[in-house]
């Protein structure tokens, strides 16, 4: 059980955490109606880059480790794995702030 395959996919999903936290950060600045004086929503979008980045990364990794657990060496099927982990966050927290945002005068 090499950790190769997992690290690669978790690199692969943080990736994809990174173009959907700049996803979500666009809808949450049009959402919560960001101001773009002084580069707020910039600012807003650029921290969800981040933190997409940093969460896609440990939800791959752990995602890959279970998949592993479970049976399935193959790296396709840990990539598989990772990206739909956070793919799954991603829904979850834009139907959040989605639902969230709508409420603000």
């Amino acid at each position: 059980m090499s950790w190769m395959p997992s690290v690669l996919s978790a690199t692969a999903a943080s990736v994809v955490g990174g173009i959907g936290g700049i996803a979500l950060g666009a809808g949450c600045v049009k959402w919560y109606k960001i101001s773009s004086f002084e580069g707020k929503s910039g600012f807003a979008i650029a921290g969800m880059l981040v933190a997409g980045v940093v969460v896609g990364g440990v939800a791959g990794l752990v995602a890959t480790r279970v998949a592993v657990a479970n049976g399935h060496d193959s790296g396709g099927s840990q990539l598989l794995a990772a990206v739909a982990a956070v793919l799954a966050l991603l829904v979850v927290s834009t139907v959040v702030a989605f639902i969230l945002g709508r409420r603000v005068p």
